[in-house]
């Protein structure tokens, strides 16, 4: 009973995690527009990785690190006008 057990816990945890190679390449393309200021620029690749959370958590920590940067300034609250992203699925691993 032991080894069935056990080889149930290896397959269900087989299923949370992508065998490496497999997935795609998530691409983030976007701007940040603040008043008085040039347009931060954000442009990343993410590939796919072992760990089990879903491809778009890496792109939202990525944007949440810039405006995180952005309203860290201590010496004037920013004022943002625009906020553009594109993410685009690549149809090959890059």
């Amino acid at each position: 009973m032991q080894e069935l057990s056990s080889g149930l816990d290896g397959a269900q945890h087989s299923l949370l995690r992508p065998v490496y190679g497999e997935g795609s390449t998530l691409e983030l393309d976007g701007t940040i527009e603040l008043k008085g200021h040039t347009p931060v620029r954000l442009l990343n690749l993410f590939g796919p990785s072992d760990q089990p959370e879903p491809a778009g958590f890496f792109v939202a920590t990525d944007v949440q690190a810039a405006f995180g940067r952005i309203y860290s300034n201590p010496y004037e609250r920013p004022q943002i006008s625009r906020v553009d992203l594109r993410v685009k699925t690549l149809a090959q691993r890059q």
